[in-house]
């Protein structure tokens, strides 16, 4: 039997080179409060000027929130191609479809990394 050899698929600091330009990233982390509250960031970040384009601040964070964050990030059709995400559970079936709607295709980082 003869094997035929696949082509190696490029690596992910290839990927981002050639996609520098097409690329966003977003992702929520955590502020305690002095009063023990617990605040929820969501910032979103363009990766071809290294700088942060939107961020917002809430105590209850939801899909739908969430997705209108993204909205408030890329207003004009400004939409990256592809927005980098990790596999949170705030990020629902409603962001993705919002998404999708705007032209922008999610990838979804490895399970389990920082």
């Amino acid at each position: 039997m003869v094997r035929i050899r696949k082509l190696p698929s490029q690596t992910w600091r290839t990927f981002l080179a050639n996609h520098v330009y097409d690329i966003a990233a977003c992702d929520f982390f955590t502020v305690p409060t002095v009063t023990f509250r617990v605040l929820y960031v969501f910032i979103v970040l363009r990766h071809d000027r290294r700088q942060i384009v939107h961020f917002n601040v809430t105590t209850t964070p939801y899909a739908e929130w969430t997705s209108q964050q993204i909205i408030n990030a890329f207003p004009y059709e400004e939409a990256p191609r592809f927005l980098l995400g990790d596999r949170d559970g705030i990020y629902g079936e409603y962001f993705q479809k919002r998404i999708k709607d705007m032209g922008i295709e999610e990838v979804l980082i490895a399970p389990r990394s920082p």
